[in-house]
């Protein structure tokens, strides 16, 4: 997998599930800076910004991602991806 560290929304694929290296939405505090988590995800248009991969027809939770490094999923075999209750 080649890393790429986020730089802004623009130069990030809009048409593809990522895996997503993130950290908790907001502002982070004493140990929360060092506490990240890997997800795959995908940018939404709805809420404008980056949002954990969910079953397919299923309304965005709304929860925006911080992404810090993103990866493009390739040579994927055929799999069915599907939401984690509780990630964020």
């Amino acid at each position: 997998m080649n890393w790429q560290k986020f730089e802004d929304d623009d130069r990030t694929p809009k048409d593809q599930r990522l895996v997503l290296i993130t950290q908790p939405s907001g502002t982070p505090d004493g140990a929360a800076l060092d506490t990240h988590d890997i997800v795959v995800g995908h940018w939404n248009k709805h809420v404008w910004g980056f949002v954990i991969a969910d079953e397919p027809n299923q309304t965005p939770s709304g929860a925006k991602l911080v992404v810090r490094y993103w990866a493009t999923l390739t040579d994927l075999p055929p799999v069915q991806l599907r939401h984690l209750d509780g990630m964020l």
